[in-house]
């Protein structure tokens, strides 16, 4: 029987060469789905530690050292037990022992770190022997020099006891403060200013081991940190990592202090790998059906060829299991050769997908796993062969003798469309409840299948009603083209098939639009420019300035400053053409957003010299009072500030002069205050006025404020803050007139009155998206535009519906006017946002102006970050699905086809012979299958977009379901070419059939 199977699809190549091409396509469609998955996961695990949150990427173990030992002791004796109770694979660890000292009579920190010293920026040398110390910047301001000798008193039980000798060998920054290798985050700064590691905070001073092991009874505390690598999340599952630190954490405590954030990641990797899981699942589950669906039809298309095949083994009396063996091994041969055929390639093309699985027990399972798949696959291959072939093997000699198709379709199939029908509208109502049922998953493809199936049903009888009429009306074309529609059972089941893989596609590939624009939009939000360096300067003001100097033009550089606590963004607003802007936040143009937070002003006064004269009357009431001076703030052009101070006053009008250290003509150094001013609990009465009439630089240099310009009341405006006092403020001839009022100084307060320029819009235009920003009162709207500043006044110019990096809620504001309104140098993430084009050169210039980079990021990187989620990952499968699903159903389109030709050939050819016109052959051949084809397309691409529509979309995107922007609509111009590409491919192979029925109407009439 095995020699005959091979002889009969020896006979039938075309046949058995389909069938073997499905059934690979649905083993190879399976098999690659395990290890897809596996890997994909393994890929995710690995992203996810470049994108955990601070301190999700480590695991602290901390404990105080007893002090009956010698420190160097302890601390070997306490590293030791971390490397044995706490293992990690691929986490680097970092062991620390730190003590506490004394300095000048000022708390400092010596400590030991493996490998610090490639972790710094040192100015001088690594510490390398006993004695030997680096310290850092805040250190060394205050005097102390490479190569000086200090004196730490180290604190023993409690209290500081004699110092040791320490030789300064150099002063460190660090590279990255924020780096997982300097431990957990600081709880009090990263939030509003760049995170700094805790094993980094307080005035810490690196030294050798050596220096503290022979320490007894100290104060000391030892840590490890074991850091996370993507080697140890592509080897060990997360959820495996969080096990063990938690396990661990039990087993030490309470001696020792084990402390991670490291389950919130695994948590979150675990919910990103579900929704890859599940996606890739249905997608393959999709997959399977569309293809065991094709095989169904392509076996049932080609039962004509074997009923000859069938009638004589029946008439010669062959036994039903030899006609059962011969019909259905023709089918099932090359259906296992195929399935045998797509396991091995489906494995090799998901290992090019997703690489190599590095675990062995994941290698294996993903084996098991795929050799299981593709067998199902194979097997619902083969039952569904039998299921076609089912019919004809039951029909008696008879019928099989018969030439007429069967119009009447049998009670499983009408159950069939049934059962479909009904889950589909199980399916749309749980989709439109938001339910979570398993029929939503499915949902899509059970309503397209539905659609298709009752437009199947539906067709032939339109065809008829519109065939009736144009054949009495001598509407020959029309007439015979809706008859053959009508007429023919065969491409019935095709209609459905093709409107459903259409449906599928085109579902597939407005959710894959949507989801990259949103990916975008995401990505260039959170970003704020193209490129966004995190960066480390001395303050706001000298980042401005140093900015505002590389990049003079302002075409590829921006200053900002992010304050996360207090939700503002203050920008450079002038240099917005850098940022990446987009209509969906809800503000109006960059350019209309620039003018409105930076209006013009008038231009701020400027000392260019080091030296400063102010003529000034002082008037007071009779009575003791303190000493009171005026003190001039004033900015240098690198944010330094300046404090020039004045006095005592004294009655009358006399000129001071003070030196106005590090201001210049190559640096002049801008008028920020003038101030009334004590050093000590003041009792200025109130009355007591400065007259402020002139303010130059040296005995004859220029004016920096003259008189008419003191008398101008509009050039000026008092302190609106809660941290200064309000003077009375009156301008006249004669100049400014400051006063101390009634209510100016509480009781037991120093006086600190200061008037301010208004070189800055006072109250502070804002755009404010939400209220998390804004205080005051709804009459009097407040901002701290800085974490460390006062609330101060601003004016609303606009709302939004969002502000860039800060979400729904937020301010944005113009960082140098408010910087000059909250009179402060500023706080909070320090960062230069860049354009697409900005030259590399900037960040060398940058660094020459003493602003540091510790972080770059860019859209780019984010974008990758984004689609490394689970359901990017899990919908770049179905889309892949989809376009195989497209190809089944063209296919069998094109297979209905050819069996179709030689029995339409035929009748043509007659109808020719009795005198039909070739024109309208021509016109039924072309028009029936590009009609056909065409319907299916419209009807396809309309499911698709009304399901979209109805189910409002309904896309899972972001895997932690983010929502800081609305979920974008698909593109036309996306829309209009999907549909253009889909149908020109379906139209191609309904042309080529056309092509071929005519080719078969020629060779019928020839008698060929």
């Amino acid at each position: 029987m095995f020699a005959i199977i091979v002889a009969a699809i020896r006979c039938r190549p075309a046949q058995a060469i389909t069938l073997f091409l499905l059934a690979a396509i649905a083993s190879g469609g399976m098999a690659a789905t395990p290890a897809y998955m596996v890997g994909s996961a393994q890929s995710m695990a690995v992203a996810s530690v470049a994108d955990a949150r601070g301190n999700e990427r480590l695991v602290s173990a901390t404990r105080q050292l007893p002090g009956d030992v010698d420190l160097g002791t302890a601390f070997g004796d306490f590293a030791a037990t971390m490397r044995r109770e706490l293992v990690l694979p691929g986490f680097p660890a970092v062991a620390d022992v730190r003590v506490s000292a004394t300095m000048s009579g000022k708390p400092v920190v010596l400590a030991y770190r493996e490998k610090v010293c490639d972790r710094l920026v040192i100015e001088g040398a690594c510490p390398a022997a006993a004695g030997e110390v680096a310290i850092g910047a805040a250190l060394a301001s205050t005097g102390v020099r490479i190569g000086d000798t200090i004196r730490a008193a180290v604190v023993a039980e409690g209290v500081p006891a004699a110092g040791i000798a320490l030789k300064v060998t150099g002063v460190f920054r660090a590279v990255d403060p924020a780096e997982a290798y300097w431990g957990p985050l600081s709880a009090e700064n990263n939030t509003s200013a760049i995170p700094v590691g805790v094993r980094l905070g307080g005035d810490v001073m690196f030294t050798p081991l050596a220096t503290l092991s022979g320490l007894r009874k100290v104060t000391g505390t030892s840590s490890v940190d074991y850091l996370a690598s993507a080697d140890a999340f592509r080897k060990t599952g997360p959820q495996l990592l969080a096990l063990a630190y938690e396990q661990a954490r039990k087993r030490l405590a309470p001696t020792i202090a084990v402390d991670s954030q490291l389950r919130a990641q695994a948590d979150r990797t675990w919910n990103d790998q579900q929704y890859m899981y599940v996606g890739v699942a249905v997608a393959a589950a999709q997959l399977l059906l569309l293809c065991w669906i094709a095989l169904f039809l392509a076996v049932q298309l080609t039962a004509d060829a074997r009923r000859t095949e069938l009638v004589r083994l029946k008439m010669r009396g062959a036994r039903r299991r030899d006609a059962w063996a011969l019909i259905i091994g023709q089918s099932a041969l090359p259906i296992v050769l195929g399935g045998v055929v797509g396991l091995f390639v489906g494995r090799y093309l998901a290992g090019l997908a997703v690489g190599e699985l590095v675990r062995t027990e994941l290698r294996q399972q993903a084996w098991y796993a795929t050799v299981g798949a593709a067998a199902l696959a194979v097997l619902g291959a083969v039952i569904a062969a039998i299921l076609a072939e089912r019919a004809s093997l039951s029909h008696s000699v008879a019928v099989l003798n018969r030439k007429v198709a069967r119009q009447r379709r049998g009670w499983a199939g009408n159950a069939f469309d049934v059962v479909i029908v009904v889950l589909a509208l199980g399916g749309a109502h749980e989709v439109h409840e938001r339910a979570t049922g398993g029929l939503t998953l499915i949902a899509p493809v059970l309503v397209a299948l539905a659609v298709g199936l009752i437009a199947a049903r539906l067709l032939p009888r339109i065809a008829t009603v519109v065939a009736r009429p144009a054949l009495r009306a001598g509407r020959l074309g029309i007439g015979l083209t809706a008859m053959n529609l009508a007429r023919r059972p065969t491409l019935t089941p095709v209609f459905a098939v093709l409107t459903l893989v259409v449906a599928v596609l085109f579902g597939t590939v407005l959710n894959w639009d949507v989801a990259t624009r949103a990916q975008a939009d995401r990505a260039a939000f959170t970003t704020g420019a193209d490129r966004v360096l995190t960066v480390q300067a001395d303050n706001v003001s000298a980042l401005l300035t140093a900015v505002r100097a590389v990049d003079p033009d302002g075409r590829y550089a921006m200053a900002a400053v992010e304050s996360t606590e207090v939700g503002v963004l203050a920008v450079d607003a002038p240099r917005l053409a850098v940022s990446h802007w987009d209509e969906v936040y809800g503000l109006p143009h960059w350019d209309q957003v620039a003018a409105a937070l930076h209006p013009g002003s008038p231009a701020s006064f400027l000392v260019r010299g080091d030296n400063l004269r102010l003529d000034v009357t002082w008037r007071q009431p009779a009575g003791p009072a303190s000493p009171v001076n005026v003190v001039v703030a004033l900015q240098g052009g690198a944010g330094r500030p300046v404090a020039v101070t004045f006095g005592p006053m004294l009655a009358g009008r006399h000129v001071y002069e003070a030196p106005a250290a590090g201001c210049g003509e190559a640096a002049p150094c801008r008028v920020a205050s003038i101030a009334l001013s004590t050093t000590q609990a003041t009792d200025v009465p109130a009355g007591t006025v400065a007259t402020l009439h002139g303010l130059r630089t040296g005995p004859t240099g220029p004016a920096v404020i003259d008189q008419a310009t003191f008398g101008d009341r509009t050039r000026w405006r008092a302190g609106i803050t809660s941290k200064v006092q309000v003077p009375d403020i009156d301008g006249g001839p004669d100049g400014l007139g400051v006063a101390v009022g009634a209510h100016t100084v509480p009781e037991g307060l120093t006086l600190n009155a200061p008037v301010y320029p208004f070189d800055a819009p006072s109250p502070l235009p804002v755009f404010v998206a939400g209220d998390r920003a804004l205080g005051g009162s709804p009459w009097d709207p407040r901002i701290r535009p800085f974490s460390s500043s006062d609330l101060v006044a601003v004016q609303v110019a606009g709302t939004a519906n969002a502000i860039p990096r800060l979400g729904a809620s937020g301010a944005l504001v113009d960082l140098e006017y408010a910087l000059r309104d909250a009179d402060v140098v500023g706080d909070g993430s320090m960062e230069v946002w860049l354009a697409a084009d900005a030259p590399d050169t900037l960040v060398a210039a940058l660094a020459d102006h003493g602003v540091r980079v510790v972080n770059d990021d860019a859209i780019a990187d984010r974008l990758a970050t984004l689609r490394q989620q689970g359901p990017s990952v899990a919908m770049r499968f179905g889309l892949l699905v989809a376009l195989v699903g497209l190809a089944l159903g063209v296919g069998v389109f094109a297979l209905a086809t050819v069996v179709e030709r030689g029995p339409r050939g035929n009748e043509f050819a007659d109808l020719r012979r009795q005198g039909l016109r070739r024109g309208v052959v021509r016109a039924v051949s072309f028009g029936g299958y590009l009609i056909f084809a065409t319907l299916a397309v419209a009807l396809g691409v309309a499911t698709a977009v009304v399901w979209r529509w109805l189910s409002g979309g309904g896309t899972l995107i972001f895997a932690d379901d983010w929502a800081g922007l609305p979920v974008p609509t698909a593109g036309s111009a996306t829309v209009g070419l999907a549909t253009l590409a889909v149908l020109a491919l379906v139209l191609a192979a309904a042309t080529a059939a056309a092509a071929g029925l005519m080719s078969a109407v020629t060779r019928g009439r020839s008698g060929r």
